[in-house]
């Protein structure tokens, strides 16, 4: 269920507009697998806001996302996971 949820708002925000642009829709399958493996260490939404970073910057460009760059999907990530319990605990 994690992987739905952190793939739909991934490919909703579509960075560099891929997706808007004809890729297909699994562009993103091997970031959003990372970033999902990482949600068990994250405790709130600036920590799902690194892991995006460093996911991100890793696949496309060094340092090209920063965590305030990554902090709305972040935040929509965070709170879809929070709702569907499936946050580790605080």
């Amino acid at each position: 269920m994690a992987l739905e949820i952190v793939g739909r708002l991934i490919r909703a925000w579509d960075p560099y507009s891929l997706i808007a642009e004809g890729a297909p829709a699994d562009e993103f399958g091997d970031e959003i697998a990372k970033i999902v493996a990482r949600i068990p260490r994250c405790r709130d939404v600036e920590d799902v806001a690194k892991a995006i970073s460093a996911v991100f910057s890793d696949a496309f460009e060094p340092g090209g996302f920063s965590p305030v760059d990554c902090f709305e999907p972040a935040q929509e990530i965070y709170m879809a996971l929070g709702r569907a319990k499936l946050l580790p605990a605080a």
